[in-house]
């Protein structure tokens, strides 16, 4: 920090505690929080110590209204200095290539419980009992963070005869290229703030099925630019994915309105100017 003259540490979710830290040795730095967690709102034990330490921070950036309205209320940061910016996404538009066999399902999620694998396992247990004349491929990217969490829905493939259909390759760094090869986007999430991943499936234009959690509604235009589930909810998730395969051609306008929604309303010009807002506010 110091060779390099930071001004500003940019810290996400719990590597504030290391900002926090290296402002108390150096003094001068500024410290701007982004938080896209979630399950902030559950008030659990740990947003004890992001309040206590929040007399250090000198900006907030939430990635939703409601993580933001929980910041406004619990952390003592001064009003005008906690902003809501969406996330956007990380590539560039996709040109999809699909393999003719399969029908690939991406689900771009890290391995924790959270993302809620298990009803997306489940829905497509229900799916393959369908009239389904393509293969069913469904890959879920991301990396193990929890190796419980992991183990249980390995276990709930086996138990449900899927391991011939669903892959986990683990991270996976090539992710226009996944998304390029696939049919469907997915995230079958109990908790969200604004997934990229979601952006990402709309970059690549592919008809996607979220649940209602966190802003993947919002993205999607509450059911215009893609299907949206209740949480954990089995059937319906299984249903919508069926609509999907059943209607290819309506499906891929679907895909095609979430790509020109993402671009128009969630790009990284709109993500820099607030950004540029924020750090001179606190500068001053």
């Amino acid at each position: 920090v110091h060779d390099n003259s930071i001004e500003v540490i940019h810290a996400h979710s719990s590597s504030l505690f290391w900002a926090i830290v290296a402002k108390v040795f150096t003094g001068k730095i500024k410290v701007i929080w982004h938080d896209h967690n979630g399950l902030r709102v559950s008030d659990s034990w740990i947003n004890i110590f992001y309040k206590l330490l929040s007399i250090k921070i000198d900006g907030i950036i939430a990635v939703n209204h409601v993580l933001a309205g929980w910041s406004r209320k619990n952390m003592k940061v001064l009003p005008e200095r906690i902003v809501m910016i969406t996330n956007f996404p990380l590539i560039k538009s996709v040109k999809r290539h699909p393999h003719p066999e399969f029908f690939t399902i991406v689900c771009l999620a890290n391995i924790r419980p959270q993302k809620n694998h298990e009803t997306l396992i489940r829905a497509i247990a229900l799916l393959k009992k369908q009239d389904v004349p393509q293969q069913l491929k469904v890959i879920f990217a991301g990396s193990i963070d929890d190796r419980e969490y992991s183990q249980r829905i390995r276990s709930l493939i086996d138990e449900l005869s899927l391991i011939d259909t669903i892959e986990m390759p683990g991270t996976v760094e090539d992710t226009s290229s996944l998304l390029a090869g696939s049919d469907c986007g997915v995230l079958s999430s109990s908790s969200e703030g604004l997934p990229v991943s979601l952006l990402e499936y709309g970059m690549a234009a592919l008809p996607v099925v979220v649940t209602n959690v966190g802003k993947c509604a919002e993205v999607v235009g509450n059911g215009r630019y893609g299907k949206v589930v209740s949480t954990s909810d089995v059937q319906g998730l299984a249903e919508e994915l069926f609509w999907i395969f059943s209607n290819p051609d309506e499906a891929k306008i679907v895909g095609e309105n979430l790509k020109k929604h993402v671009v128009n309303n969630y790009g990284p010009g709109n993500f820099l100017t607030d950004y540029m807002n924020l750090l001179n506010l606190i500068q001053q």
